[in-house]
Parts: structure tokens; C-alpha cells; sequence
């Protein structure tokens, strides 16, 4: 099945047509506190080997260092020996390195309780070089944000992915291990066309008022998952605050959205296709203009952080009492806006706020890729920035379209 095919069959039920772009950043307190432009960055550019030199007491190996490692792959990965997702991380790594004799995987430990390492590698046979990162000078020069991080270097030396998703690893690996030295050498000047090509392209076809369309980024084409693919996954439990009762319908966590667009509602932006929107989480977004700016702010945070992996739909002309924002009112407010890759709805006779049973806003609502609720509450929730980061680490979908994105060399 292709990217299209899915959009129409797990989201034409629910009338959606969503989409995202390339990665930015800027963090919120509570749960985005990952600048991917800075990692961005650093991609593509040579590895600074020095960072190396900030490891110690080497275990299953000697020291590594510049010219160790030159001209070959490496995986260096950050993880904490008591941490079930590190131990889960080494053990994936450990696989990896075993089907690639000719990559170089480095553990680099967290500072504290070495001694915890060697027994869980002991204890699961694993053989890979390890060390202890003192005063965490390696993380702070890869800008290692938690444990377990990945971080791989290609034969030309070139840090070629900054934090890259469990999901998405052996794909990344695969590409770097079957390069050859010259031709990752050749990479940076490759993409580097491949996104002025990408950007020509897409001002050809940008709306006449200027505003950035989502889906800007070229889309790719994959199999999506299986529903027993989202059956597995273990998601973020359902959000029980009290305010729940006040906002709608909690019911619908869990549940495919309950609603269907494509009737009176109105875009005040270039519509989002579907076919843009696979792959990514989505968080619908009920606003006003006079509510308090603090919750743009959080929700504009989050989609300018994974910008590639979240798309927001956001409504407005919901009635508060006697008061209805109007599309005039409206539209106004969104010229003072920043140009975000939101998708902007008018609920006209506000069918979707009245469908959804929602008697307060705002509220946000963050479906998985296969179009289901997985969390719902208000913008300053503390939760919601860490709900939406991890329902877009734990999503088959999004790891189906960044594993896509690797072999076909955009990501």
C-alpha cells in the first residue's frame, strides 16, 4: 500500500487532510526540550573526535579515537546501565553490530555508577567497546539531551545523524555501512541540491499570499503498519484531570476520532492534502484569539520542534456564551500570526466543536497516525509537550515514514 492509498483508508473516515514539514526547534518547559535545529546543524558536518577523548576506563576494547575510527562507520550510543530503555537500546546495537562486522559501535555510559554497566553487559554477553563519559564532556559536545541517544558517523567522517530514533536505526546503519568512503564524501553536496531542487519546486506551486504551505517537504512513499503494528504499542495513558469533565467527552481517548470533516467548516489557509499528512501525529487545536496567549505559545513550540512529525489543525469560531469569534475576527488575528505550518479551519455554525461534545476551550486533541485518540486535554497541561513527544517516538507511523525518508536520503 502506498502513502496515498493510506491516508484514504485510515483517514477519509474521518474526513482529515493533514501534513508537516522539515525540522525546527524551540523548546517548551515541560517535555520539548530538544533544539533540533541546533542537531540539524551539526548533521553532514565533520565529526568532531575530540569528544572521544572525554571517555575512560574502556571496557571490551582499547581506547577509541580519531584514528580508530577513521574511514569507517560508527555508532555511538549514550545510554545509563539501570535505565530499561538504555538496556533495551545497547541490546539493539548490540544486534545491529553483530549483522555489520565492519561498524564501530561506541557505549558511552553516563558518568555515576559505572560499575552497573559492566554487570549488564556481562550479564547479556555483549562485547562492544564501552566507557564511562567523564563530567558528561561527550554528551554536552553531541548535545546528548537523555539517555539512550544515537549518534552515527559515516566513512567520510561526517556526523551524518544526530539523535536518530530507535525505530529508524538499522535503516540508518544499513545506509552508512554499504557506502563507500567517497561516496559519503559526496553526501552533503547531494542533499544539499536535492533541497534547492525541492524549494524551487515548491515555490513554483506556493499559494500567491506568500503563506507557507504545509507538505512542503517532498513526500515519500511507504507501507504503512498494520493495525496490529498500533496494537502493540503500549500508549500514553488517558488523561484523567478533572478539567477533563469540563472540556467534553474523555471517552473518546483511545477511540478514532468521532467526528467528520468536509462539511460547512472553512479554510483560512491552503487546505492540507492527505497525502502530505502520513506519518505524522496531529493534534487538533480548538482556539480563540482572545484566550490567553500562553497557549499558542505551547502549541506553536511543539509544532515548530517536529515540524517533520506533527501537523496541527487548528480551529477557531467556536460560541463562549453569548461571544463568537467571526472569520473577520479571525482571519484578522492570523495576518499577526508567524507563518507556522498549521492548518487553519473556520468551524462555520460550529458543527466540530458541537459533534465533539466540547463545552470549553482550548483544547487539544493528539491523534496517532492511524487516525486515533491518544491524548486529549488543555495546551498548558504539563503533560501535553511530553504526551506528543512520546506519541511520536512509540508511533509505527512515523517510524515507517522516517525509515522511508532515510533510504531515500531527504532525512
Amino acid at each position: 500500500m502506498t502513502i496515498r492509498s493510506m491516508s484514504a483508508a485510515v483517514f477519509l473516515s474521518a474526513g482529515l487532510a493533514l501534513s508537516g514539514v522539515a525540522l525546527g526547534a524551540e523548546p517548551v518547559d515541560d517535555g520539548v526540550k530538544r533544539e533540533r535545529a541546533e542537531l540539524s546543524s551539526m548533521e553532514l558536518k565533520p565529526f568532531d573526535a575530540s569528544v572521544l577523548a572525554g571517555l575512560a576506563d574502556w571496557q571490551n576494547g582499547a581506547a577509541l579515537n580519531a584514528d580508530a575510527i577513521k574511514g569507517k562507520p560508527v555508532l555511538i550510543v549514550s545510554w545509563t546501565a539501570w535505565i530499561p530503555s538504555s538496556q533495551q537500546a545497547v541490546q539493539r546495537a548490540s544486534e545491529i553490530a553483530s549483522k555489520n562486522p565492519d561498524l564501530i559501535v561506541v557505549l558511552a555510559h553516563a558518568d555515576n555508577r559505572y560499575e552497573n554497566a559492566a554487570k549488564f553487559l556481562t550479564d547479556k554477553s555483549i562485547k562492544l567497546p564501552c566507557a564511562r563519559d567523564v563530567g558528561g564532556k561527550l554528551r554536552s559536545g553531541l548535545k546528548v539531551d537523555a539517555d539512550p541517544d544515537f549518534y552515527i558517523v559515516d566513512r567520510a567522517g561526517h556526523l551524518r545523524f544526530a539523535d536518530i530514533e530507535t525505530n529508524s536505526l538499522a535503516a540508518a546503519v544499513d545506509i552508512v555501512v554499504k557506502e563507500t568512503a567517497e561516496d559519503a564524501s559526496k553526501i552533503p553536496q547531494t542533499l544539499a541540491q536535492r533541497a534547492k531542487d525541492a524549494a524551487a519546486e515548491a515555490a513554483r506551486t506556493r499559494d500567491i499570499t506568500n503563506a507557507r504551505r504545509p507538505g512542503e517537504k517532498p513526500v515519500v512513499m511507504f507501507e504503512p503498519p498494520p493495525a496490529s503494528a498500533y496494537a502493540k504499542v503500549i500508549w500514553p495513558p488517558v488523561n484523567q484531570d478533572e478539567d477533563m469533565s469540563k472540556l467534553g467527552d474523555s471517552t473518546m481517548q483511545g477511540q478514532v476520532l468521532p467526528i467528520k470533516f468536509g462539511g460547512t467548516e472553512q479554510w483560512l489557509t491552503p487546505k492540507v492534502e492527505g497525502q502530505d499528512m502520513a506519518g505524522k501525529v496531529v493534534i487538533v487545536y480548538f482556539w480563540s484569539p482572545s484566550d490567553d496567549a500562553r497557549f499558542d505559545n505551547v502549541v506553536e513550540a511543539l509544532a515548530r520542534s517536529y515540524r517533520n512529525d506533527v501537523q496541527v489543525l487548528a480551529f477557531s469560531g467556536m460560541k463562549r456564551g453569548d461571544r463568537m469569534d467571526s472569520k473577520i475576527v479571525i482571519e484578522r488575528a492570523l495576518r499577526a500570526k508567524p507563518a507556522l505550518e498549521f492548518g487553519h479551519i473556520y468551524d462555520t455554525d460550529q458543527k466540530i466543536f458541537n459533534d465533539l461534545k466540547l463545552r470549553e476551550f482550548p483544547v487539544v486533541i493528539v491523534l496517532s497516525t492511524d487516525g486515533v485518540v491518544r491524548w486529549a486535554g488543555v495546551p498548558v497541561d504539563p503533560e501535553f509537550p511530553s504526551r506528543v513527544r512520546e506519541i511520536i517516538t512509540i508511533d509505527p507511523g512515523v517510524a515507517a515514514r522516517r525509515a522511508a525518508e532515510i533510504k531515500a536520503g531527504i532525512r
